[in-house]
């Protein structure tokens, strides 16, 4: 008997020093070549032939897909790979029309994140909380409150009781687009208002909003009482 490097276990067989499987390899070398006989030589290990369908080969190639991507390995391949693509014609172009899409089935999204984003500008604040934080409710309650008001984003637009510019610059963008601050108004009524005059509002707003207008427009605002 005898260990060689690999820390496998040989023994001498007809002059030649072999392993257990060498052994019983040659030993029932007949019955190997009777059984090889019955199998597609051509396939690896000997194995047979299985004609797998088109709709088999597709399911198992997912499944070693979703498999590999679940792995750490897979998950940084695919999120290099997805980096890689979207920087070129092909990945912006798919963004785009993404974001298009996007757009155009959550109308309501896009005016909410628009009423945030030009507050913010106006007022030179930077934007450093979600939009859901900043305006104190959601995108859905911004919607409900504009159709309650009858809005029809065809003839209105989103108009500011208190115009944004009467308001100071440190004033939180939640009193700003406060929904008592927010209505519908006929686009050409919206053209010609401006920031010229400020429409009635609730007594609640009214000192709430009060602290945060500028000294000259204080007296420019009046609470409607109806």
């Amino acid at each position: 008997m005898y260990i060689d490097g690999m820390g496998q276990l040989k023994k001498m067989y007809k002059g030649e020093l072999l392993s257990a499987s060498q052994i019983w390899y040659r030993e029932n070398l007949a019955h190997v070549k009777e059984y090889n006989k019955t199998l597609n030589k051509g396939t690896p290990l000997g194995r047979p032939i299985v004609n797998h369908t088109e709709e088999e080969k597709k399911a198992s190639l997912k499944r070693a897909l979703d498999k590999y991507n679940k792995t750490p390995k897979g998950k940084a391949t695919n999120k290099k790979n997805q980096t890689l693509w979207l920087k070129t014609p092909k990945g912006k172009a798919t963004i785009q029309k993404n974001v298009k899409k996007w757009r155009m089935n959550n109308p309501h999204m896009v005016r909410w994140r628009h009423l945030l984003k030009s507050a913010l500008l106006r007022l030179n604040q930077p934007k450093q909380d979600s939009t859901k934080n900043l305006l104190k409710y959601s995108a859905n309650q911004l919607n409900e409150h504009l159709l309650k008001l009858g809005y029809n984003k065809d003839i209105h637009s989103i108009d500011h009781r208190i115009p944004v510019s009467w308001f100071r610059n440190d004033t939180p963008p939640h009193i700003v687009n406060h929904l008592s601050n927010i209505h519908p108004l006929n686009k050409k009524d919206n053209e010609i208002k401006g920031n010229r005059f400020a429409h009635s509002i609730e007594e609640a707003y009214y000192y709430e909003s009060f602290p945060f207008i500028k000294n000259m427009y204080q007296q420019r605002i009046y609470v409607d009482k109806t």
